[in-house]
């Protein structure tokens, strides 16, 4: 396996697996030295054991953080904080992109930054849809991301209060939230709790105006 050649292949593509090289059939022994080899040069990077992208110092490098969140833990999709902070609703930004995941809970520490998956059942496995900007990826909306937050950020200690939810959990900018589709929404999770902090919610849009 060439260099250029392999570049070539890898510039078509935020990233590229060892199964796509010949595929599906994966790479041979000696292309796997030879990947690691040019891991260790600087001119790859390695995603996760098996995902590759070309390093950001090539000119054909493409890959933003974004866009590998979903591709490399599927199912999953953007929420949560990095959600809220995209769309205004909290000020500080996270350290890494954090998503949901029906997968046992998990985090990739790539050199291009960290992903942090969160498990869910299921059935609370929706409320997302695909967007191109800032990068091609699969995002929760804003109400999915305000309910995945009281789901899985919200310490079950804590009892629902809007107060919290602006003094300590800072939200803001709520008027941005659709009320009838936050409702819609709590609906069809069905869990009693993040229905609760869900009115909290809609009692803090009303103190925030």
């Amino acid at each position: 396996m060439k260099w250029e050649a392999l570049r070539s292949f890898a510039a078509r593509r935020p990233f590229f697996r060892e199964a796509d090289l010949h595929a599906g059939r994966g790479a041979a022994p000696a292309e796997l030295v030879q990947l690691s080899l040019w891991v260790r040069e600087g001119r790859l990077l390695r995603l996760r054991k098996g995902y590759y992208a070309l390093a950001g110092n090539d000119p054909s490098a493409r890959t933003p953080l974004l866009a590998l969140a979903e591709p490399l833990y599927r199912p999953s999709y953007v929420s949560l904080e990095w959600a809220l902070n995209h769309y205004g609703l909290i000020p500080d930004s996270p350290g890494s992109v954090t998503c949901v995941t029906t997968l046992k809970t998990a985090r990739f520490d790539t050199p291009l930054g960290t992903v942090a998956y969160r498990h869910v059942s299921p059935r609370f496995f929706f409320g997302f849809s695909k967007t191109e900007k800032p990068a091609p990826c699969w995002i929760a909306s804003r109400e999915k991301a305000l309910l995945d937050f009281f789901h899985l950020s919200i310490p079950k200690s804590i009892a629902p209060d809007p107060k919290q939810l602006l003094a300590n959990y800072r939200l803001q900018n709520l008027g941005t939230v659709r009320k009838a589709r936050l409702k819609e929404m709590m609906r069809k999770f069905g869990d009693p709790r993040v229905e609760e902090w869900g009115k909290s919610c809609l009692l803090a849009m009303k103190m925030e105006a």
